[in-house]
């Protein structure tokens, strides 16, 4: 497993039209898990949302951002990387704050052939609940 990391500062007064961005490339074949941190003082009025290329990866659907405070989001994930070195953008805004915030970006990613036994795994465990419990 390989744990990517950035940190971006996301100056006070940042209008959503004009996001401060920062770009993680990731080196591995698929991305299983992205974590972001929001400081104590974001107030929910921190957002953030991750894409490649035109494509927004977290959160999702498309069109969401997220925010919070004093928190860590996460969320597993199965996305096959489409390049060798897939370069995501991190776009972050906080048009209503009065200092800047510093938000913590986590990209867990592993190779296809470690990642896919595990989501096989899982489907069957989903197919096995549907069967005997109706889930």
């Amino acid at each position: 497993m390989t744990l990517y990391h950035a940190d971006i500062t996301v100056p006070a007064g940042t209008p959503q039209s004009s996001p401060v961005s920062q770009d993680l490339v990731i080196k591995d074949e698929v991305i299983t898990k992205i974590a972001v941190t929001f400081p104590w003082g974001c107030n929910g009025l921190v957002y953030i949302a991750i894409f490649y290329g035109p494509y927004q990866l977290f959160p999702r659907p498309d069109g969401e951002a997220l925010h919070d405070s004093g928190k860590r989001v996460e969320a597993r994930m199965y996305w096959e990387c489409p390049e060798t070195e897939t370069k995501l953008t991190i776009k972050a805004w906080a048009p209503s704050t009065s200092y800047d915030h510093t938000l913590m970006i986590d990209v867990e990613a592993l190779p296809k052939s470690i990642a896919a036994p595990h989501k096989t795994f899982e489907g069957l465990i989903n197919l096995l609940k549907r069967i005997l419990f109706g889930w």
